[in-house]
């Protein structure tokens, strides 16, 4: 599944307490009526010199006439806050034509349209792997049988995943909150392995050897996304189409001799869908459509559920984030679900919770694979502000994730992994520049 970078308006925190404050104030001021009773005479807006003002209304999900509703007031003070595009989002209430009728007021101080964003991320992963090698499928339950029929053997491997990646990005595309993106990226995982082999039933008898391989990919990528399709403020569109280009590399060691392999596989346009809705408060759903432009089979479908009140995109404090996902696969398909909470500890900082589960399974006449997959994990965010005029903010966090596997491949046992991750990452905004730096590490155990 493709991850595209999210990127983050200067965060106006706490969210929920400056639209009540900008409500509460703005209605003592200007009207003197139950806010629950009042009519929307008009929606105006000030400060867009070249945002146009249908786009910000449709972060608000109410016309002229309706009931003020001071919630639908928040959440589109939420919506419009987590968008690059603007540095500052204020809300308020005039009077309107006759008592009892109100203008609402969306006054916002708009940022550099274009944004440029490097990362860097890097994980390292070390994995021991204990079990018995059998003439026959199953490990006998005797010990006698166990020294004649089997080999002790002993993986130790490490695993080390780097990505970089540029991207700039139009956030207000013909002037109506459209985006276009271009971004270059590169991924490189590098295995390493030494296999030790012992004979039960000859001590002395063992074998060693090691193994390493080597995958790269680099890829372009060309992304479209609107977030009003027909000037609709529920449904959305995104589109994205990349040329990814791969090289292996496998090197295996003996005692006796060194074999290399290469292999680079040719341009390959691959394209990527999604219509989407959104409704209620935070919810909403998806259907996206991937796959290679010069073959007609290899496509993937992904059906999404979710619902996200997080308020802010990079250093979110306050909300929670859930999706769900079914993915039909060439033979198979996979089920996903992940969960994040925010405990708010004051303004700038706070612990999350997360889980997730995964559940893949693909199978033909020449192979079977099933994966389970669970986790849990717990993360703490702290961000700072360098200067509010030019939307500059640092942020740093760490985490920790435990995880359990359970791995099926065609005939072998079934094997069950409990791994441990830590990590930490640091971001730096500029009005027009994000750079982003992370670094994982874990341990892997399994039989």
């Amino acid at each position: 599944m493709f991850k595209s970078f999210l990127l983050f308006l200067c965060f106006i925190a706490p969210a929920y307490g400056q639209v009540q404050k900008a409500i509460v104030t703005s209605v003592s001021d200007t009207v003197t009526h139950d806010s629950n009773s009042l009519v929307i005479d008009d929606i105006t807006c000030l400060g867009n010199n070249t945002t146009e003002c249908s786009f910000i209304r449709n972060k608000y999900y109410q016309n002229v006439g309706d009931q003020l509703s001071p919630d639908e007031i928040i959440d589109a003070k939420l919506r419009l806050g987590t968008l690059i595009q603007f540095q500052r989002i204020d809300v308020y209430l005039k009077k309107g034509k006759k008592r009892g009728h109100v203008i609402v007021v969306f006054d916002i101080k708009e940022a550099s349209n274009l944004q440029f964003e490097l990362s860097y991320d890097a994980k390292r992963i070390k994995s021991k792997e204990n079990f018995y090698s059998c003439y026959g499928e199953i490990v006998p339950s005797s010990n006698e049988e166990l020294i004649n029929l089997c080999d002790r053997d002993k993986y130790r491997v490490t695993e080390t995943e780097q990505y970089i990646s540029a991207r700039v990005t139009n956030f207000n595309f013909l002037g109506s909150g459209k985006e276009l993106s271009f971004s270059a990226s590169g991924y490189q995982y590098d295995k390493k392995s030494d296999h030790f082999k012992q004979s039960l039933i000859e001590p002395s008898d063992t074998d060693n050897w090691s193994a390493r391989y080597i995958s790269s990919l680099k890829r372009i990528s060309l992304n479209y996304y609107d977030p009003h399709l027909l000037s609709s403020p529920y449904y959305y569109i995104n589109a994205n189409l990349q040329l990814p280009k791969v090289r292996t590399k496998y090197i295996e060691v003996d005692i006796n001799s060194t074999e290399t392999s290469n292999e680079e596989f040719p341009l390959k346009e691959r394209a990527w869908f999604t219509i989407g809705r959104r409704f209620a408060r935070y919810s909403y759903v998806s259907f996206s459509l991937a796959g290679d432009l010069d073959k007609e089979v290899n496509e993937n479908y992904y059906l999404i559920y979710g619902f996200n009140s997080e308020n802010d995109i990079l250093f979110p404090v306050q909300g929670e984030k859930l999706t769900t996902s079914y993915i039909t696969l060439s033979d198979g398909h996979r089920y996903e679900f992940s969960y994040l909470f925010h405990l708010n500890l004051d303004e700038y900082s706070a612990i999350s919770f997360g889980a997730s589960a995964d559940y893949y399974k693909e199978s033909n006449e020449n192979f079977y694979s099933k994966i389970t997959e669970a986790a849990l994990s717990v993360k703490y965010t702290n961000f700072k502000v360098i200067n509010t005029r030019a939307g500059g903010y640092s942020g740093w966090s760490i985490a920790a994730t435990a995880k359990i596997k359970e791995d099926w491949y065609d005939n072998n046992p079934q094997e069950e992994f409990n791994i441990i991750e830590l990590d930490a990452g640091y971001t730096y905004q500029t009005e027009s520049m994000i750079y982003r730096f992370s670094l994982k590490v874990g341990l892997n155990e399994s039989q």
